[in-house]
């Protein structure tokens, strides 16, 4: 009965965040059409296109220790979403700092939609940075 219950207020919770996603959709896509428009697609970028640029921030700032995985990208018609999960190891606090300017200044093409930072080992003065980068491609 007591898994029952938690199960039962876990959906109910989980309906009700639903509910209120379908009771705004018409201001969400509203929102969503409205900073499209802001966009200028010449500048949006494919997923190609994002690899280049993170790897070309990384470069300017002195990263080496770097790596891209596969790009995932999901669309439908208008708008594709490009995804890239992206590692730098052993860097310097300053040169992500730096590097985490580099990719704000192409915002909002490029967006942060996660990162984990962590220290190779207790006594480490390095940082690795795991990033997970999104862009929206505009159809031309």
């Amino acid at each position: 009965v007591k898994a029952f219950n938690t199960q039962q207020r876990s959906t109910t919770s989980a309906l009700t965040v639903h509910q209120q996603w379908l009771d705004n959709r018409k201001s969400i896509e509203a929102a969503a059409h409205k900073a499209a428009e802001q966009l200028d697609p010449a500048k949006t970028l494919n997923g190609a296109r994002l690899l280049a640029a993170v790897e070309g921030a990384a470069r300017e700032v002195g990263l080496k220790q770097t790596s891209g995985g596969n790009v995932a990208t999901q669309g439908s018609g208008q708008f594709s979403v490009h995804t890239l999960d992206y590692t730098v190891q052993r860097a310097e606090w300053d040169e992500l700092r730096k590097f985490h300017g580099k990719l704000e200044q192409q915002a909002p093409y490029i967006g942060v939609a996660g990162f984990a930072l962590a220290a190779p080992d207790p006594n480490s003065m390095q940082l690795n940075l795991s990033l997970t980068l999104s862009a929206v491609e505009v159809a031309r």
